[in-house]
């Protein structure tokens, strides 16, 4: 690791060279910015669109947020998001919006809550679980996207748009160090023109931090990270009616240790330290390598334009994860996956603002995915001892057409209807060993397919009630194929495939630019239901979780967004999301817990009317971003976020104890000082300033006498020193 002195150098000495340029300089003093709230441009509807012009309940992250906040992957991104959560586990992550998606326990599960890089399908969040870096903007759409963002949108879609070449010369160099973790980060990108048709752009990250928890037992703090990502994008556009932008990038990502711990089942504690010595003498570490591509070509006939998007997305992890009892922990999991995936899409866009105007084009994806799990045990005194392993291959086919129409009736009032078909073809192998010792499960051996077809089709009324004031109503469709179970070595054959899911969702909102475009007032109200949900519920007797269809679940709720400029260079902001989200009808849910003592063996329950775990009844934001000149070169601006998340359940059996979070308030910060003209500056950043201790993924494990309980700690207080260099 990178000494503190050195990372303090390395983090003044971008501000400190520019300072120094701009001293050789005069510099003029700026313009006055306007007071009106900056337009938002996204690509929601595969058009460049004002977020105020789309009907759909949308937030934007900023790739300026991102990197004054220091935002480095989607657990940091979720504390700026309501109705946004992000549940790790020791082989993966589990997205959710609404209360909505896919856990983390299956690593063969596609996520109901997709993620799209440039446009490029994503079902898995390790295809993209490289740092956030040299980011335009980050759109997560709530609720079901079943026609233009289409495959497995069943819950909603986050779209992560990278920056691309510039026409100008510009580059960046950025250095940080964390006195929280020990370390810092290094970043940059360079940007601009080869020729009058090609531009390039080069972007870099290095991270190398220290943990936040501290393990007595191995003298490390946990999870330490060293990653380093690089991506470098070409366009060329030789005239205004064709252009094409291809984007490759390496993810290189390191993590020692791991944030869970064990707890008191009865009387858990969150804390920042533990006493976990290695599993069998094996560092719980995560190692990922990961390549993702895409290429995106418009070419303008007419008066249409033909837009075609090539992806290649492919990575391979390994992960030594420990159980959860004593010191050594008496379990080690092995996990190692390997994943590649190519996808095309076409789309005809018709020209915008006539009478009608449409979208209509074809999808097609394929990935080949494998999956090895070992389970080393040493359990109870060390009388059941052994090692069996699971390996797991799938691969899928989907082809898909969709289109998307918007017919004018009046200047005023709008009708949208889309439609997508799509096909989903899968086979999956599953073999359960064992390889010495005493087995805690039957070998066993499956294989099976599936071939689905569905259909999900949405139709929206937009009605301007003002110049800038638009109400709308939406009735949308989603749905997700079914699939295999992946890694649970003590499944039968019923259990090896599950069903299919689908979702309905019935949105009203209003957005509304106000006081002379000094104001954004926007309001959701939405109901969201779900038939044959996927669900993974951990099940103690089998210490695994079973992947079952739920029955029906429902979320409803509202989500409101306030920006206003009450002055030159202030920038207020608001965002809060209540929601309400049960299951409707789950007559054979596995059992919840009712504190320390697991549920007997055959317990079975009826889960209808309870609440989902992970959804919080309140989620929001408020931010207070200002900027002020405070001398003839220079500019002092801050920026401030007060994020909070209500009461949520952690675990699958939604115990009182170990299972609950009771929710948490949490600030952010960042005073800067640069010169007028943004080419330097430096800073002093501050996450979760208070210290606020909280967990978001927890379960019992019960192959120990008494059992405990496993915490996943959220990251604690980070302060850090950055130095930034723009030119």
């Amino acid at each position: 690791m990178i000494t503190c002195r050195r990372w303090l150098f390395l983090a003044a000495a971008s501000g400190a060279l520019a300072a120094g340029q701009a001293q050789a300089q005069t510099q003029s003093p700026t313009a006055s910015e306007t007071m009106a709230v900056e337009a938002v441009i996204v690509t929601a509807q595969k058009r460049a669109q004002n977020v105020q012009d789309v009907p759909i309940s949308l937030e934007v992250v900023e790739g300026q947020t991102i990197e004054a906040l220091q935002v480095n992957n989607f657990d940091t991104l979720r504390n700026y998001v309501p109705n946004l959560q992000v549940q790790p586990s020791p082989g993966n992550y589990g997205v959710f919006i609404r209360g909505f998606g896919s856990g983390p326990q299956n690593n063969g599960f596609d996520q109901s809550v997709s993620l799209y890089v440039d446009g490029v399908y994503g079902g898995r969040i390790r295809q993209f679980m490289a740092p956030l870096f040299d980011i335009e903007r980050v759109e997560v759409l709530r609720g079901p996207q079943g026609a233009l963002f289409g495959k497995n949108t069943a819950a909603g879609a986050i779209s992560i748009v990278t920056a691309g070449p510039t026409s100008t010369f510009q580059g960046q160099a950025t250095g940080s160090y964390n006195f929280s973790r020990n370390g810092g980060e290094l970043s940059g990108f360079i940007s601009g023109p080869i020729n009058d048709a090609l531009s390039a752009r080069l972007a870099v990250k290095y991270t190398d931090l220290g943990g936040y928890i501290e393990n007595t037992a191995t003298g490390t703090d946990d999870p330490s990270v060293v990653n380093l990502s690089a991506r470098a994008s070409l366009r060329f556009a030789p005239n205004d009616r064709f252009d094409v932008t291809a984007k490759l990038s390496f993810d290189d990502l390191s993590t020692r240790g791991k944030s869970g711990m064990q707890v008191s089942a009865a009387n858990p504690v969150l804390r920042r330290t533990k006493a976990s010595a290695s599993p069998f003498g094996v560092r719980e570490a995560d190692d990922q390598s990961s390549y993702n591509a895409s290429v995106t070509a418009n070419l303008t006939i007419g008066e249409h334009v033909l837009t075609s998007v090539t992806g290649y997305s492919a990575f391979e992890d390994r992960v030594f994860a420990g159980g959860a009892s004593g010191s050594p922990e008496d379990w080690l999991g092995t996990f190692r996956d390997s994943f590649e995936q190519w996808s095309q899409e076409i789309r005809l866009t018709s020209p915008e603002g006539r009478r009608f105007d449409y979208i209509v084009g074809a999808y097609w994806d394929t990935h080949d995915f494998a999956h090895y799990n070992a389970s080393r045990y040493n359990l109870f005194g060390g009388t059941l001892n052994g090692q069996t392993h699971i390996d797991f291959a799938q691969d899928s086919t989907t082809w898909s057409v969709f289109g998307q129409g918007t017919f004018r009736i009046t200047e005023a009032l709008r009708l949208l209807g889309s439609l997508r078909w799509s096909d989903t073809e899968k086979d999956g192998q599953f073999r359960q060993s064992l390889d010495f010792g005493i087995p805690i499960a039957t070998p066993r051996a499956f294989a099976d397919s599936l071939d689905e077809e569905t259909v999900d089709a949405s139709a929206t009324v937009q009605f301007d009630v003002a110049p800038r004031v638009m109400l709308y109503a939406t009735y949308g469709e989603g749905s997700k194929a079914g699939g295999f179970v992946t890694n649970t070595r003590t499944i039968t054959a019923s259990q090896f495939k599950f069903g299919p899911e689908s979702s309905k969702n019935y949105e009203a909102g209003l957005k509304s630019t106000l006081w002379d475009g000094r104001m954004l007032f926007n309001l959701t109200v939405f109901k969201t239901t779900f038939d044959d949900l996927q669900v993974a519920q951990f099940d103690p007797a089998a210490t695994a979780f079973i992947i079952r269809n739920a029955a029906s679940a429902t979320s409803k709720g509202a989500e409101a967004l306030l920006r206003v400029s009450p002055a030159d260079g202030l920038n207020l902001s608001a965002s809060v999301a209540y929601l309400d989200a049960k299951y409707d009808k789950f007559p054979n849910g596995n059992c919840l817990s009712t504190g320390a003592v697991p549920p007997p063996a055959t317990c079975v329950q009826d889960l209808s009317g309870t609440v989902l775990p992970g959804a919080s009844k309140w989620s929001g934001t408020f931010s207070a971003d200002y900027s002020r000149p405070i001398a003839s070169n220079l500019k002092l601006s801050l920026f401030g976020v007060v994020s909070f998340r209500s009461r949520y359940f952690t675990a699958t059996d939604e115990s009182p104890t170990y299972g609950v979070e009771d929710g948490w308030t949490k600030l952010d910060a960042r005073i800067e000082v640069g010169d007028l003209a943004d080419r330097w500056a430096v800073a002093l950043v501050g996450r979760n300033i208070t210290n606020t201790l909280s967990q978001s993924f927890s379960y019992l494990w019960t192959l120990s006498n008494p059992p405990v309980g496993v915490q996943f700690l959220d990251e604690t207080r980070s302060i850090s020193l950055e130095g930034r260099v723009r030119f």
